[in-house]
């Protein structure tokens, strides 16, 4: 699982609203509405409530990503790649919408990595994210307030040409403030906008044969 926790003073924050609208961050929206508007319109968006009015936005139809968080007076925490949301699946090599959680496979290189074709050079001009990962939606399982549950199946190959066969589980959820005790050993203070997220994924193998060291291995990898 994965926390990310954006504290701000209510009193001592000096951002607010209208100064993130002044001088929004490059490829983002200032505001958390904004953002899910664009994803709307261009994909789809989930909207997660969390303690204190803050929210969560994920896109199962753009893998599955966490985009970002609401906290406060802050509108968004995370990266969002606006223009190549709205420019769509388009980029043979890495289509880079942004997210502050994203589901990818592990090893990247090597005689058993899986972002360069088999036999290719270990160039970066040449290194592309597999389809699987870069393309395509998440089918939501479930929905409630505070989390989400998907799921989606997946084949990569990798450099020596083995071929892996997998259903991806995903869940994304809000954080309660209430376990931030035993998340991070603090207890929350008094007049202090919390936003917490986690994801939990798991990869099982669906196809017929078992997985060996001899032939290459694959893992969940979040970025």
């Amino acid at each position: 699982a994965i926390l990310i926790a954006e504290i701000a003073s209510a009193s001592g924050c000096n951002s607010s609203p209208k100064a993130l609208d002044e001088a929004p961050m490059p490829g983002s929206a200032s505001s958390f509405d904004a953002i899910v508007a664009h994803l709307k319109k261009h994909a789809d968006a989930v909207v997660l409530e969390g303690d204190g009015g803050s929210r969560v936005l994920v896109s199962p139809r753009l893998q599955g990503r966490l985009f970002t968080l609401k906290v406060g007076p802050v509108e968004s925490t995370g990266f969002v790649n606006l223009a190549a949301i709205a420019k769509g699946e388009t980029d043979p090599q890495f289509n880079n919408f942004g997210a502050a959680d994203r589901f990818w496979i592990y090893p990247e290189a090597g005689q058993f990595g899986i972002y360069f074709d088999p036999g290719a050079d270990f160039d970066r001009k040449v290194w592309k994210v597999p389809a699987a990962l870069d393309k395509d939606p998440f089918k939501v399982i479930s929905q409630e307030k505070d989390v989400v549950k998907m799921t989606r199946d997946m084949e990569v190959t990798n450099y020596i040409g083995t071929k892996f066969k997998v259903r991806v589980d995903r869940e994304v959820g809000a954080s309660k403030a209430s376990g931030l005790p035993s998340e991070l050993g603090v207890k929350l203070p008094d007049g202090v906008h919390y936003a917490g997220a986690y994801s939990k994924n798991t990869m099982t193998n669906t196809g017929a044969e078992r997985w060996t060291t001899e032939k290459g291995l694959i893992g969940v990898w979040i970025l």
